[in-house]
């Protein structure tokens, strides 16, 4: 499942498993033990009970979507309490998704960036 799938409606999945793949971005110890994990459309968290995977790893996560306030935290979240991990091969395939989305993105910013200076000149 794509993260963005998960951000565009994240209440029908609750307590839900869910599957999701990608590369482990960064890895916290606190409040808790998480880590982010992204793929061509988003990033989100993933909690764990586990040893922290090494930022770079290409990953797949299983567990159930949780959402609300974890415990030290005082902001409610989105995550995924993993339940299992399996380290995935890096394919050409995913890192070309992963390159076009990021060039849309940037492009858009860049895009919107020239348009706000634009909009200041008097």
């Amino acid at each position: 499942m794509l993260i963005s799938q998960l951000n565009a409606d994240p209440l029908r999945r609750k307590d839900k498993n869910v599957t999701v793949a990608g590369v482990v971005r960064a890895t916290y110890q606190t409040p808790f033990a998480f880590f982010t994990i992204e793929d061509a459309t988003g990033t989100m968290f993933c909690r764990t009970n586990a040893e922290l995977p090494l930022p770079g790893a290409h990953i797949k996560v299983d567990g159930k979507l949780f959402i609300g306030v974890p415990e030290g935290c005082s902001l409610p979240l989105m995550l995924v309490d993993e339940k299992t991990r399996s380290y995935v091969a890096h394919t050409n395939a995913l890192r070309s998704q992963w390159l076009r989305v990021r060039n849309q993105k940037l492009a858009r910013d860049r895009s919107l960036k020239t348009r706000a200076k634009f909009s200041e000149l008097p």
